[in-house]
């Protein structure tokens, strides 16, 4: 039993091991430097460790890494999302692909681009 447990220890291991090989660590890093926006504050911070010289414009886009599917999910709302930026309103993009919308205070989900555009054009437009 124990060398089973073992080897069912070490298979989970293995590919959670594989799954965070991409992610970074930050040794040195004050604790909440942040300030509970990771995707504001890593621009900066990686244009100051890295030198605003090794960049021709600012880092205006830092994107998870995801499967493909989920990519194609996540880019079938493209155009309603330039809509939506295009009047002004509010929206965010949650994983897997879940588009959410706020309008007049309320906000609004969608699991899929169609029922996003045809709130807009009852809503937005």
């Amino acid at each position: 039993m124990t060398k089973k447990c073992k080897t069912l220890q070490e298979k989970c291991a293995d590919p959670e091991n594989r799954s965070r090989r991409c992610n970074l660590r930050f040794f040195g890093v004050a604790e909440d430097s942040e300030k509970g926006n990771m995707l504001t504050f890593l621009p900066v911070f990686i244009r100051e460790i890295l030198g605003r010289e090794s960049f021709d414009s600012p880092l205006v886009h830092i994107f998870p890494d995801m499967t493909p599917e989920v990519g194609k999910m996540r880019a079938a709302f493209t155009d309603i999302k330039r809509k939506l930026h295009d009047a002004g309103v509010s929206y965010s993009l949650f994983f897997p692909a879940k588009l959410v919308v706020t309008v007049k205070g309320e906000r609004h989900s969608f699991d899929s681009p169609q029922a996003a555009e045809s709130f807009y054009q009852q809503h937005v437009k």
